[in-house]
């Protein structure tokens, strides 16, 4: 395997001390190169775990003319994240008045399980919904949108620009990769909207509903996995992944006790070799 350069094994570092918040030495790789650890954290999407991994640094000092592309760009995050923090609870607000039960998956949500979820880098604003409020949501939200993309509607998903922002309906969440794990999206599913399978965020007094975090933890590694086999995953996927383990696992037992995820998995696979 190709050695990494001092400037990705730096980039990495401040990614991992950012994410878990733990103080990171850079003195043993080299100089860094600050401009291109800049650009590497903005590729990948993850600009505000890096510059709190500057944080942690404890045996150099970095310049201010190196920190400052990193502080300028996070106080504008923390402005594109507090402005759809309050776009999501007025959309859920609007919802709930029309008669539509929606959850929110990815995005905002998980930003939650992060040391500074202002810092998150924003994304679209992704539902998820059961056939029927799949169907109440696009008649209630078509109408007021500013634009709004072809459906796909064997997928069940429609993209629209609500105001300046870019929401998502998805009816379902399957991978398309592989049956069987699709059919683990589908017990997700149905335990969300049947059996009340949620955890809720308070997003500025409005209560938002987030998939319970064993459902939440097969969505997120899912959709990753999708895009990985797809269209190419970045490293803010794998972080929110690490994040919602890392925030509402108990590493001495299963992701999902009672190892539902595993049991769902073994019929499916009974299911297919009948």
């Amino acid at each position: 395997m190709k050695r990494l350069d001092s400037n990705s094994e730096i980039f990495f570092a401040l990614v991992k001390a950012g994410l878990w918040g733990k103080v990171v030495r850079l003195s043993e790789f080299g100089k860094p190169d600050f401009k291109r650890i800049h650009l590497m954290a903005r590729e990948q999407s993850v600009t505000g775990l890096v510059t709190s991994g500057l944080e942690y640094v404890s045996d150099i000092q970095i310049d201010e003319s190196d920190s400052t592309p990193f502080l300028q760009e996070i106080l504008m995050e923390e402005g594109r994240n507090s402005k759809i923090n309050r776009f999501v609870a007025k959309l859920f607000g609007y919802l709930a008045e029309n008669g539509v039960e929606a959850v929110l998956i990815k995005g905002q949500g998980v930003a939650q399980c992060y040391l500074k979820p202002l810092w998150r880098t924003v994304g679209d604003v992704d539902l998820f919904l059961d056939e029927e409020n799949y169907q109440k949501a696009k008649a209630v939200l078509v109408p007021t949108a500013n634009h709004v993309d072809q459906e796909v509607e064997n997928k069940r998903h429609l993209a629209m620009i609500l105001g300046s922002h870019a929401v998502e309906l998805h009816g379902v969440m399957h991978t398309y990769v592989s049956r069987r794990v699709d059919a683990v999206v589908d017990e997700v599913q149905k335990d969300i909207f049947s059996n009340s399978g949620v955890r809720y965020w308070d997003d500025g007094g409005t209560s938002i509903p987030l998939p319970s975090p064993d459902n939440d933890v097969i969505i997120i590694f899912t959709h990753f996995i999708g895009h990985f086999y797809v269209g190419g995953m970045g490293l803010r996927q794998i972080s929110d992944w690490c994040r919602l383990l890392w925030t509402y696992t108990p590493w001495s037992c299963s992701i999902c006790p009672p190892r539902r995820c595993r049991s769902i998995m073994s019929r499916q696979r009974t299911q297919d070799e009948r």
